[in-house]
């Protein structure tokens, strides 16, 4: 029974670590309590998984201490479920904020190209795209890295 078990929900999800795409979903492939448990613990977290089972069978404690999700013991799977949904639901964009260091021509110059763009320095001062350094890095490479998208 439990060899089967293991199987039916290794099958839920295709690797003991969760898919690194951003939309993991847990889906049980039977209706039983095992799997349904797994469910629980993998979107609910543990805490709500040993609540369930502790409703659901007369030795809850020794199935929570022996049951496996994955391959993995039930808290193990539960913590892993839900760090990967904490990840999945992070924000994951950055954002940087340029300002002149200096009240002067370059590091305004610098400012310049990354809001409006390397041909608003050319009118300004020709020059500036073979001279200029913006934090270590020629105008050109600083703005066309470093410019908003």
């Amino acid at each position: 029974m439990k060899k089967l078990f293991a199987l039916v929900v290794a099958s839920i999800v295709s690797s003991q670590s969760f898919a690194l795409s951003s939309n993991v979903k847990v889906v049980a492939l039977d209706d039983s309590q095992a799997t349904n448990l797994c469910v629980v613990a993998a979107t609910q977290g543990y805490g709500q998984a040993k609540k369930v089972a502790m409703g659901v069978f007369d030795n809850a404690e020794r199935e929570l201490a022996t049951m496996t999700c994955n391959g993995m013991s039930l808290k193990v799977f539960a913590i892993k479920a839900q760090k990967q949904q904490a990840i999945d639901t992070s924000p994951s964009q950055k954002v940087v904020k340029f300002v002149a260091a200096q009240n002067n021509e370059a590091s305004n110059l610098c400012i310049t190209a990354l809001n409006e763009g390397i041909e608003a320095v050319a009118q300004v001062n020709r020059r500036a795209l073979t001279d200029l350094y913006c934090n270590g890095v020629i105008v050109t490479k600083f703005a066309r890295y470093n410019a908003p998208k």
